[in-house]
């Protein structure tokens, strides 16, 4: 009997450690659409990222219009667009976390630095970095 226990126990260890890490990335995850509804608004915006007009379609992102996840609306694709990276950090860093469209400052941060991995180096050319809007502005 306890040879039975040691081995049931053993294998839920083992379980644990393998879904322990998907569990914590689901519940971590930023929001994103999932497979088949990012798949059905890239092909409604026929491939083309809805700022830039570019085609790449290896750095088009299915993006968020409205980050209210308690909305009707939120994972439909009404309220996706098609976006390439730089073009998807771009929106985040003028002022998508604002509030106004439901995504708070601190998670538009973490938004922006999931997006900064994703550019290359390249990409990264020009663009200002997300660092700075962590820290406080300067009183004079």
């Amino acid at each position: 009997m306890r040879e039975r226990w040691e081995n049931s126990r053993d294998a839920l260890l083992h379980l644990g450690e393998i879904a322990l890490p998907i569990v914590l990335a689901l519940w971590l995850s930023t929001g994103s659409f999932s497979r088949s509804i990012a798949l059905e608004i890239k092909k409604r915006d026929k491939w083309k990222c809805a700022e830039c007009g570019g085609k790449n379609s290896k750095r088009l992102e299915a993006a968020h219009i409205n980050h209210f996840k308690k909305s009707r609306i939120y994972d439909k694709t009404d309220n996706g667009m098609t976006l390439c990276v730089k073009c998807h950090y771009l929106q985040h860093f003028n002022g998508h976390g604002n509030g106004t469209l439901g995504l708070s400052k601190e998670n538009n941060i973490k938004a922006l630095a999931a997006l900064w991995k994703r550019l290359s180096s390249e990409e990264r050319e020009g663009l200002p970095n997300y660092s700075v809007l962590r820290e406080p502005a300067v009183r004079s």
